[in-house]
């Protein structure tokens, strides 16, 4: 029903985005706030404008529609060689998994890390991600609430 020319060009950057959730009740846990602040331009040069994106309450450029309508976490990734140098450092976007939003991902080191003879090499992580802890003790890692109040990353390395 439509072509890519039928498309109008535009393009945003997400500057924050803030989720509030339930934190009593029968309800614990659950969405209360999803707030995406955006800054969008349409078109190839066009002038950048500020927006916050809600559930609901889409950005809109010209007929189309972009929709909040979940999240996940992206933690920032710093790896260093071993005389200190930062050689990565990333925001990683990792998949939810469950309601507490448990996450997790892959993180490719390509370029700028040396082994310890000065190789150049490449590293592999696998990356488990709670936003808040739980499980010390039991030989589980889970995340017991979906807000950042006790956030743990599990990385296995490759």
């Amino acid at each position: 029903l439509f072509d890519n020319d039928d498309l109008t060009p535009f393009s945003f950057d997400l500057d924050d985005f803030k989720g509030t959730y339930e934190r009593n009740g029968p309800q614990r846990g659950t969405p209360r706030t999803y707030e995406a602040h955006v800054t969008y331009s349409e078109g190839a040069d066009g002038k950048p404008r500020k927006k916050v994106v809600e559930v609901n309450k889409p950005l809109v450029v010209d007929g189309t529609k972009v929709y909040l309508n979940a999240h996940g976490y992206a933690p920032v990734i710093s790896v260093k060689d071993g005389d200190g140098k930062e050689v990565y450092r990333n925001a990683v976007p990792l998949l939810p998994q469950d309601n507490n939003v448990t996450s997790t991902g892959a993180i490719k080191v390509m370029d700028g890390y040396r082994d310890a003879d000065g190789k150049k090499t490449q590293l592999g992580f696998q990356a488990f991600f709670v936003p808040t802890f739980a499980g010390e003790g039991s030989g589980t890692m889970f995340s017991q609430f979906p807000a950042l109040d006790y956030p743990v990353l599990a990385l296995n390395g490759y």
